[in-house]
């Protein structure tokens, strides 16, 4: 599925694109100037998704659970409404480099650092949980680390909100979520709860200690199929300055 993209300098609904900043297979994601001159952040579904009802209340979803959230460790909604050409996001700004970049040029986290990375996430889904909002897609690409060290939990496109009908479209299968993190209950087509955010939190948790995630294999599929049979690989064997009580909580 392909969109077009929106050119840097374009006038976007009194927005002003500055650049993109990702691209995903249901929306793209762009940096823009407001009316007011802050930088802001855009999140544009593609037009084909639109045209279709699941999809498009899909999406309205995800701006109702922005709008919901308030906490400093989960980006907040910027969204006022109004009149516009198209459907988008508007989030806040964050300077910072995502999780996933930060392992990719450390590979394992110092302990300490891992722990303080981990409370923070664990604290901010907390939050969401209270307010009846699970992200069921939790993984390094969704997490942003500022230069001060503060946690940002993004990209709510999954997430499902207590009590909310479910949502099927053609785009979008049974089990949704990331192979490398995503829970049993998700890989068997079930919606999933607070638990299974926790269970991401626990794979990127021993993903920091350890430099790698539990299982991986040559296809996602086989990912899938070690969640749901094949033991925790032993934390410590990998990094002996695990400690048992620190390998405990991770299992």
């Amino acid at each position: 599925m392909t969109a077009v993209a929106i050119q840097p300098g374009t006038d976007f609904d009194g927005f002003q694109i500055l650049e993109a900043i990702g691209h995903g297979a249901f929306s793209d994601v762009y940096l823009a100037r407001d009316g007011e001159g802050r930088q802001v952040v855009l999140k544009c579904p593609h037009d084909a998704l639109m045209g279709d009802a699941a999809a498009f209340d899909r999406f309205r979803r995800e701006i109702d659970i922005a709008k919901r959230l308030d906490h400093p460790g989960i980006q907040h909604s910027l969204d006022m409404g109004g009149a516009r050409t198209r459907p988008f996001l508007v989030m806040e700004y964050i300077e910072g480099e995502n999780l996933r970049s930060i392992l990719q040029r450390e590979k394992r986290l110092p302990t300490a650092r891992a722990i303080d990375f981990a409370e923070q996430l664990a604290e901010a889904m907390a939050y969401a949980h209270g307010q009846g909002v699970f992200h069921r897609d939790l993984k390094p690409e969704n997490i942003l680390i500022t230069g001060e060290g503060r946690l940002v939990v993004t990209d709510f496109g999954i997430a499902l909100m207590a009590g909310a009908r479910r949502l099927t479209w053609r785009w979008l299968t049974s089990a949704v979520g990331t192979p490398d993190y995503m829970a049993p209950e998700q890989i068997q087509g079930k919606r999933g709860d607070a638990r299974t955010d926790i269970y991401a939190i626990g794979i990127m948790l021993f993903e920091m200690l350890a430099g790698r995630v539990p299982w991986e294999g040559d296809n996602p599929l086989s990912v899938m199929g070690q969640h749901l049979s094949a033991q925790v690989p032993e934390l410590h064997a990998i990094n002996p300055g695990v400690l048992p009580p620190l390998e405990g909580i991770v299992r």
